[in-house]
Parts: C-alpha cells; sequence; structure tokens
C-alpha cells in the first residue's frame, strides 16, 4: 500500500498515538506526485534514447527528434497538477 501508518510508542512504552498530521502530510505529497507515477509506464525505453543518440551522434536527429516528441507526449497528457 502507498499509505504509512504513523503510530508513535511513547519512551514509557505504555501508550501510542497515532500521528494523523504525518499522514495528511505523505498523502498530500502522494497526490502531488501521482503525475510522476502515471508517466514512469508510458515513457519510451532507455533503449531508444541509447539508440537515438548513438545516430544523432552519426549525423542522423531523426531517431532523437522522435524520441523527445514521445516523451513530450507522455509530459503533456500528464501534465504536472
Amino acid at each position: 500500500s502507498d499509505r504509512m501508518s504513523y503510530w508513535i510508542v511513547d519512551a514509557d512504552k505504555k501508550s501510542i498515538t497515532y500521528d494523523k498530521s504525518s499522514a495528511d502530510s505523505d498523502e498530500a505529497a502522494m497526490i502531488a506526485t501521482q503525475y510522476q507515477r502515471d508517466r514512469r509506464p508510458l515513457y519510451p525505453p532507455l533503449a531508444d534514447f541509447a539508440d537515438a543518440y548513438y545516430w544523432a551522434q552519426k549525423g542522423d536527429d531523426s531517431l532523437m527528434t522522435a524520441y523527445v516528441a514521445a516523451c513530450d507526449k507522455v509530459k503533456s497528457d500528464n501534465p504536472k497538477p
């Protein structure tokens, strides 16, 4: 699960409390970065980047242009909040 529990055991080990503020803060962080998790599987493989880089070094930028366009589409289809 992406949710974390924040149970705090007091030093005397006789009481346990739940720290909701930490949980709320983590939940807000999870929501704020959801776009990153949505994007990750959609990016083209790094092997494609390596091939595009190789050919760009040889003077053919067409694969690199296509790779960057694919990355731009992932970003535009899954914008930051």
